[in-house]
């Protein structure tokens, strides 16, 4: 009844012990081993011993743990043992990961001042070679390598001497990584170069999702105050079509660049993102014209000629042409609007290169009904517009 019963801790090597090289370690009557794993995480089954020791927390008598974090395999709480030192718990952690930071260690050490709760922080850096005695609840921290983590990769596809994936690391550029990939082919267009950027791509796609679902509402709104004659049956099912080429489109995340610019100066050369994809098309003599004309197709680039007349070879707008708002989608993905005005005359002299698109969006004004769609409509049209002209430049 007078005897005091604490759990105690002390490890032992199975492997030494068994090769004859280890101090032998006598049981006693209900002594416990367990033996951990090394592939498994061991801190579960050292939880039952940490809930133990604190069990036999004292006002005197602190906790004997300690605690791991960082480039360990199994960070976590640990018994504290007599003599503990540094590299005794990183082995009771399963040791160093191959990402280790072996240069520096911080130790983190909280004190009890005076019995008062309150607790100083200290703080210090050592070496894995240092010897350092550990005490109760103190902290260790195995920094990983900076950068260990961060390899990256890029796809580099098209007209390029050496196509395919490629890693690379923060900070790293376009420039750098085309060097890697032997620069482009002689066929290479570099005007029609298209980046594309998984960031980009998920926020369009947010957008593209959340404008589509404001023009369900909208239509389903907007149908409801619609007069119910054969006008009214047309506008709506025009909307209902609009809507569903929205819905089955896919945001792109195309950054417009231009490439030859960005392989020329390292200084102002794109810095890469995970996930980006580079093509790299054939050399384009095409000049496409899409959208609210009657025959949208692709016309062989002749100099001289207007964004006007590629639109007249496509056979001209039809009646559903808004023709106040034709626009270019040049090869880098910039767009310029085609309606100028020079005192007062409008001008069709806007030129026109190998690899662009002229776009001739839809006219949403003719009825009330339409127009109250408009801004949502437009917006909607022209990123549905860009995954087409890709197409035509060969990224899809």
């Amino acid at each position: 009844s007078g005897v005091e019963r604490r759990v105690t801790v002390q490890s032992v090597s199975l492997r030494e012990v068994a090769a004859g090289g280890g101090e032998a370690l006598l049981l006693e009557p209900e002594d416990e081993l367990v033996v951990l794993s090394l592939k498994e995480s061991r801190v579960e089954r050292i939880a039952k011993v940490i809930d133990e020791l604190k069990r036999q927390t004292s006002k005197n008598r602190p906790a004997p743990f300690v605690e791991i974090h960082g480039a360990v395999r199994f960070p976590g709480q640990y018994p504290l043992e007599p003599n503990m030192v540094v590299d005794d718990l990183i082995q009771a952690a399963g040791g160093l990961q191959e990402s280790a930071y072996s240069m520096s260690v911080e130790v983190t050490t909280r004190v009890i001042i005076e019995g008062e709760r309150v607790r100083e922080t200290r703080q210090q850096q050592i070496s894995l070679d240092d010897i350092t005695m550990l005490n109760a609840y103190d902290s260790v921290r195995i920094n990983h390598i900076p950068f260990w983590n961060r390899i990256k990769r890029v796809m580099i596809g098209g007209e390029v001497m050496f196509p395919g994936e490629y890693t690379f690391t923060q900070g790293e550029t376009l420039m750098e990584v085309m060097q890697r990939a032997g620069g482009m082919t002689e066929q290479a267009f570099p005007q029609s170069a298209v980046l594309m950027r998984t960031a980009l791509r998920e926020k369009e796609q947010q957008e593209l999702e959340v404008s589509a679902a404001l023009l369900e509402k909208e239509i389903a709104l907007l149908s409801k105050q619609q007069d119910k004659n054969e006008e009214g049956a047309l506008e709506q099912q025009a909307a209902q079509e609009l809507l569903e080429k929205v819905k089955n489109s896919k945001a792109m995340g195309r950054l417009s660049i231009k490439l030859d610019e960005l392989l020329i100066d390292r200084e102002s050369s794109l810095v890469l993102k995970e996930g980006d994809h580079l093509v790299v098309p054939t050399v384009s003599q095409e000049v496409t014209v899409m959208g609210e004309v009657f025959y949208p197709t692709s016309h062989f680039f002749k100099g001289g000629k207007s964004w006007l007349d590629y639109v007249n070879l496509s056979g001209g707008v039809t009646k559903f042409a808004d023709d106040e708002s034709i626009y270019i989608i040049r090869a880098d993905g910039s767009v310029t609007m085609t309606k100028r005005m020079i005192w007062f005359r409008s001008t069709h002299e806007e030129s026109v290169h190998p690899g662009d698109t002229v776009v001739v969006p839809v006219d949403l004004n003719p009825t009330d009904f339409m127009s109250k769609l408009k801004d949502i409509a437009q917006v909607l049209y022209q990123l549905a517009t860009t995954t087409a002209v890709l197409q035509t430049v060969g990224v899809f």
